[in-house]
């Protein structure tokens, strides 16, 4: 009996590998930037149809390192089961297929974020069935070219960070919307409420700041453009105060839109387009569709 289940654990072994090798065997070969794509225009494309944005699956939220080695995104039956984080590396044959993360898997993971100087990863994790998972915004530090251990952060969701470390997220309370955290002297100083439009007359969410801080796209339900939530961009007066909020909506395709985050070289602009809880892809759009939005007085 020891045998045959010897034998059998064997051949189930050999089976997933084989398997495995099949999948990675019908991987197109995918090289340059951006995995392989051809950048869009200003006409929102879905983003890697078929290897990132499938049929099958829901995918939400994306960051790529600064040096566009590796891209990061979410993946899930739906937002109601256990999404998780896949990554994807460039190497010298190519891109690689996508694979969950090895941090991931084990828990609701979303929302990741790697920092312009590519020390930090930040992501979003909680666990409906285990309460000592604490709910909200977990970091993680650079080590080699992997990353260490995940530690909680604090409350709140989504974060997106500049050139000085200063990061940018949701807040836990909902009346708040999007908050602003420096980073003096190694430490995170107390979140404060941004102001200007991007959280009047309603409270913003998922922001996605400028790495020089001068522009920072976010989504809102405001029933004066739509009643979903929909993509909206604020500018930076010389004083350092927000401006008003100027809507997107109308250069990007019609539907519920969220989770901006810009390219790292700036010239792109992601975001998911949901469907429904487990319908969503990632789209990608030529970021001067924000410049185009900028007011004179700006320029």
């Amino acid at each position: 009996m020891k045998h045959k289940w010897t034998v059998f654990l064997t051949m189930s072994f050999i089976l997933l590998i084989i398997i495995a090798c099949s999948k990675q065997d019908d991987f197109p070969i995918l090289k340059n930037p951006y995995l392989g794509q051809k950048p869009p225009g200003m006409t929102p494309e879905i983003f890697a149809p078929g290897i990132i944005s499938t049929e099958e699956s829901l995918e939400a939220g994306c960051t790529f390192t600064p040096d566009l080695k590796e891209f990061y995104f979410v993946r899930g039956k739906s937002m109601k089961h256990k999404p998780a984080i896949m990554v994807c590396r460039e190497t010298k044959d190519g891109w690689t297929i996508p694979e969950v993360a090895p941090f991931s898997g084990g828990y609701f993971d979303f929302e990741p974020h790697v920092t312009p100087d590519s020390t930090k990863m930040f992501f979003m994790r909680f666990d409906r069935s285990d309460n000592s998972v604490q709910r909200g915004l977990w970091i993680m530090e650079r080590v080699g070219d992997g990353w260490g251990e995940p530690r909680f952060h604090g409350p709140g969701m989504y974060v997106t960070a500049t050139h000085d470390g200063t990061i940018y997220y949701t807040s836990s309370d909902e009346d708040e919307g999007v908050v602003r955290s420096g980073f003096v002297n190694g430490r995170y100083l107390e979140p404060e409420v941004v102001g200007g439009g991007v959280n009047t007359p309603y409270p913003g969410a998922h922001p996605c700041i400028s790495p020089d801080e001068s522009f920072i796209v976010f989504d809102s339900r405001r029933p004066s453009e739509k009643s979903e939530s929909d993509l909206y961009v604020c500018f930076r007066n010389e004083d350092g105060t927000w401006g008003d909020a100027f809507y997107l909506g109308d250069a990007l395709n019609d539907g519920p839109k969220n989770c901006a985050a810009l390219s790292p070289d700036g010239k792109y602009l992601f975001y998911t387009f949901f469907k429904s809880d487990s319908d969503a892809d990632i789209y990608w759009v030529d970021a001067k569709i924000i410049e185009e939005l900028k007011p004179a007085s700006l320029k």
